[in-house]
């Protein structure tokens, strides 16, 4: 099975809601979920590019289908209208095949 990455570009406009709302509800359902945090810091170092976000996540799941359940489940939904209201974010997946480049 391939592992999922789920990566997070955030700006938090309301760290209130944000920090104390959103984040302490979302930890127990990753766990449910049976994701692991890769990265959580809002200390990136730009080094090309734009740098337009100031918090950075990467969460890992066991596969695609999993990370999918975790964001498309009812549970989420109802958390992540905390997360609608304090920041915005890109989200996106990249599955962990092994290529040469």
């Amino acid at each position: 099975m391939t592992k999922c990455y789920m990566v997070a570009e955030i700006i938090v406009s309301d760290s209130e809601t944000f920090y104390s709302g959103y984040m302490p509800r979302v930890k127990p359902l990753l766990k449910l979920f049976e994701a692991s945090v890769v990265i959580a810091t809002n200390e990136v170092v730009r080094l090309e590019g734009e740098l337009s976000f100031s918090r950075f996540l990467v969460l890992e799941f066991s596969s695609r289908d999993k990370a999918m359940e975790f964001y498309e489940s009812p549970e989420y939904k109802e958390i992540a209208v905390l997360r609608f209201k304090s920041a915005t974010t890109n989200l996106f997946l990249a599955d962990a095949h092994k290529h040469s480049f």
